[in-house]
């Protein structure tokens, strides 16, 4: 049955054990473009992750050139992420500096927000200026460029480019993966690098099979793609990879393959070259992931709230009705999503005074006077008091995503009744 099917068996323990032993490691565009998301402390290990593997490290030529296409696009999202935390930690600070006006502190509590404040505000213009000067001296773009020296794939030929542009949209219609949730991107263009746009997961996928077919080796596959047309997914999660992957690789390559996110995959990599793995580094991988995903869908719900305001409303009352319960739950999707986002910014933006606050309180426990104890006091006094207010607003953050994934699932099964009635009357 396992050979029959391998695509159902794919987290053998040996059969995973042969896999890591031998294969190649192939890295998605994503993976190489959230190296700019993460702290400077992550990136720098999973370069060392990167670096350990002997030289069995490969991308598609497809991939790095997506990386280098959309390079400055994630540099610049990064530099406004730093524009707006400023604007709003001013905003915060002035608020608190007018002794006239809601909301009142007290004035020593004052003095030691300003501190802080300032401090803050210091490491986010330093964070800005360094993702400035990445523009025209990338030293990330520099250390793959010495990591995948002679490590990456070949062009599509003429003859190939021809084939995709037949075989893909096949592939698409028939969902087989990777890829098909991608259909619409550059749609209606006539413009070649807009027609191979929607087809850019399967060409990584087509070039990645000939690489490890040519080398005889199976395949370690990460990426930072969670849609249902590279995994098999669960109540939004992904949980392995989807098994016609699988199955089309060993069949077309005779050999294993598998696939990882970012973060399993360096806790696998870790224990796999004996390193210790950071928990904060795992942590930290997680949540760039998730508020990429929260982008793509609310940027996806927005696009699809177009298109169905503009279709005309079809004649069957059934299809009215749901359309208009569509409409219904893409408004409260508009009304949750920014309260969300918002919770989500300011989850982040304690998070990030908790820590500015904590280094100040270890650095004044070198003060042993009693100025110095009273001063380590209230800044653990500071610290508690913002672990408190994180956890609440945790458990808002997560009951805000609970509710914003209902609606997804059930925007979903909308849409796939909708379709229903539509193929019924194109039957009739």
């Amino acid at each position: 049955m396992k050979k029959t099917f391998p695509g159902y068996f794919s987290n053998d323990v040996d059969t995973l054990k042969d896999i890591w032993d031998r294969c190649l490691f192939v890295l998605d565009a994503s993976v190489l473009l959230s190296l700019y998301r993460y702290s400077g402390e992550t990136r720098a290990e999973l370069f060392e992750i990167f670096k350990g593997l002997n030289g069995r490290l490969w991308v598609p030529h497809q991939v790095a050139s997506e990386y280098l296409i959309n390079r400055v696009g994630v540099i610049s999202h990064q530099i406004k992420v730093y524009e707006d935390a400023i604007k709003s930690t001013l905003e915060l600070k002035r608020s608190f500096e007018n002794p006239k006006q809601h909301p009142f502190v007290k004035e020593e509590t004052l003095r030691e927000s300003v501190i802080t404040f300032d401090k803050i505000l210091d490491d986010l213009g330093a964070y800005k200026s360094e993702f400035l000067s990445k523009v025209d001296d990338d030293d990330v773009k520099g250390q793959l460029e010495s990591l995948l020296d002679g490590c990456v794939g070949e062009p599509l030929s003429k003859s190939d480019v021809a084939e995709v542009l037949v075989v893909g949209p096949a592939r698409y219609a028939q969902q087989i993966p990777p890829g098909y949730k991608d259909v619409n991107k550059g749609a209606g263009s006539e413009i070649m690098i807009d027609k191979l746009r929607p087809l850019g997961d399967y060409i990584v996928w087509r070039q990645t099979l000939a690489k490890a077919k040519a080398d005889g080796l199976p395949v370690v596959f990460v990426t930072g793609d969670s849609k249902e047309d590279w995994w098999t997914v669960y109540s939004g999660r992904p949980l392995e990879p989807h098994p016609k992957l699988i199955d089309e690789f060993v069949r077309e390559v005779g050999q294993g393959f598998y696939m990882y996110l970012p973060e399993t995959f360096m806790e696998k990599a870790n224990a796999y070259l004996d390193r210790v793995t950071s928990q904060s580094a795992v942590d930290e991988i997680v949540d760039v992931r998730s508020e990429e995903v929260s982008e793509d869908v609310a940027s996806k719900n927005r696009k699809l709230k177009t298109k169905i305001l503009m279709e005309s409303v079809a004649e069957n009352s059934d299809v009215k009705a749901l359309r208009m319960e569509l409409e219904v739950v893409f408004g409260k999707m508009d009304v949750v999503l920014p309260h969300m986002e918002q919770l989500e910014y300011h989850l982040r933006a304690l998070v990030g005074s908790r820590k500015a606050n904590f280094d100040i309180y270890n650095d004044s426990l070198k003060f042993t006077d009693s100025d110095g104890v009273a001063a380590s006091a209230g800044h653990l006094h500071v610290v508690n008091d913002l672990d408190k207010e994180i956890e609440m607003v945790s458990v808002k953050v997560e009951k805000f995503r609970r509710t914003y994934q209902g609606y997804t699932e059930r925007v979903s099964e909308l849409q796939k009744a909708i379709a229903h009635y539509s193929s019924l009357e194109t039957t009739y």
